[in-house]
């Protein structure tokens, strides 16, 4: 992680950790012609106090015709007890990017082919559990681009 803390307190808001971050881990995948398998595994290990969380993602996939299919599992445990609490008034009621945050969830996706090298990736994803976090789905939208 990089350390990118921005904040303004008139609006309750802030962007990033004020620390810098490490996090090993190890990929494995496979994939054949119309489906694919995807595991990550690792650490967050964050300076200054703050908390380290396990993480873990999954994901499968299944190609029809010119769409992914998707089913995604996303994992971050605390590891460690922290000392540090980075909630300073105004921030307390917004919970972004506080520490001692963990969660599960589940997702689904579609990446559709909208041309050779154009990709559109649509996903949404729902809470499992979790503390310190949003209680809310993730709607996502992005496009990708294939050099």
């Amino acid at each position: 992680d990089a350390r990118s803390f921005a904040e303004n307190q008139s609006i309750g808001l802030r962007t990033g950790y004020p620390e810098y971050g490490i996090a090993p881990s190890l990929s494995l995948g496979r994939g054949g012609d119309r489906w694919f398998a995807y595991a990550e595994a690792g650490v967050i290990i964050r300076g200054n106090n703050f908390g380290n969380q396990f993480i873990a993602k999954a994901e499968g996939g299944y190609k029809v015709s010119k769409t992914y299919l998707i089913a995604v599992m996303d994992l971050a445990v605390l590891t460690g007890n922290s000392a540090s609490n980075m909630l300073f008034d105004p921030f307390k009621y917004t919970a972004l990017y506080n520490d001692n945050q963990s969660f599960s969830a589940l997702g689904l996706k579609i990446n559709q082919e909208l041309g050779k090298q154009v990709m559109l990736n649509l996903a949404v994803y729902g809470a499992v559990g979790g503390s310190g976090v949003a209680a809310a789905p993730s709607f996502n939208l992005g496009i990708a681009y294939r050099w």
